[in-house]
């Protein structure tokens, strides 16, 4: 007699889970309607509403005037995001709002479902994940955060590469990296595992994100908007290594070490070494 627990199905095709979803939806999109009332919510998402209009009318991106509310993206997440300007900001957060629980209940889904073995039921796991993370969700949803939509395509890429559909992985990667440009490091590792099909769509890819932006700004503005870029990645992030809400391996080491070389080198050290790790 077999005795083994049974594998717990995904959640996504179990009925509770299929319920919950759209029930969260429902209370998000009713909640939605009190942002009209809290104009100070929701300030990284007015950042990227800011950055979208500008984008639509080849404004710069990357002003120091903006001070801590700068713009720190690429320049392609601006020029994606262009429609977004053209709905008022109070209507724009709130479907933002709903948008971002349907992403929650979709990366805490997902999540369990790419599991390669499970022994407890998908309910118990996506309960256990959301009352750990739950203080960050919240974080992310007051802030308007573009996280869990980073989240949500880095998980569509593992999927696809499960599936062995490389090229689409190669290209949700990509998309991630206009998102939250750090997910560039999951292409070496990604090349490394699926070969030249994954690296010739990487590659391809990564030329359309940089040349996107030419629609709207021109070669030579173009190229101007991303040396800002740089510029203004570069020239913010030490100052912001000591929040307390900064959890890298770049803020531990500058709040042990102090900011300077020596952080920066532990820094590179210990990312290498946490690439090598999951390599293997």
């Amino acid at each position: 007699m077999d005795t083994r627990r049974p594998r717990a199905k995904s959640l996504i095709t179990r009925t509770p889970g299929a319920l919950l979803a759209p029930l969260l939806v429902l209370v998000a999109a009713a909640m939605a309607f009190g942002f009209g009332t809290l104009p100070g919510e929701m300030r990284d998402f007015h950042v990227y509403w800011t950055a979208a209009g500008r984008a639509l009318s080849s404004e710069p991106l990357y002003r120091s005037a903006d001070e801590h509310y700068q713009f720190k993206y690429l320049p392609a997440f601006a020029v994606l995001a262009g429609p977004v300007a053209l709905i008022p900001l109070a209507l724009a957060k709130a479907l933002w709002f709903v948008i971002s629980v349907t992403l929650l209940t979709f990366v805490v889904a997902l999540s369990i479902a790419i599991l390669p073995e499970r022994r407890r039921s998908a309910i118990f796991i996506g309960a256990v994940v959301v009352i750990t993370m739950g203080k960050f969700y919240g974080h992310e949803l007051v802030l308007g955060q573009v996280n869990l939509l980073f989240a949500a395509i880095v998980l569509l890429g593992l999927m696809a590469m499960r599936m062995e559909h490389n090229r689409f992985a190669a290209a949700m990667f990509v998309l991630a990296t206009v998102v939250k440009p750090y997910a560039i490091l999951l292409l070496p590792w990604l090349v490394l595992r699926r070969g030249y099909s994954a690296a010739a769509t990487a590659a391809v890819s990564v030329c359309a994100v940089l040349l996107l932006p030419v629609v709207l700004y021109g070669f030579s503005g173009s190229v101007d908007l991303h040396l800002a870029w740089w510029s203004t990645v570069t020239g913010t992030t030490a100052p912001n290594l000591t929040n307390a809400e900064n959890v890298s391996l770049a803020g531990f080491f500058a709040k042990w070490l102090g900011s300077g070389p020596a952080a920066t080198a532990a820094t590179a050290l210990a990312g290498l070494g946490v690439l090598a790790l999951v390599g293997l």
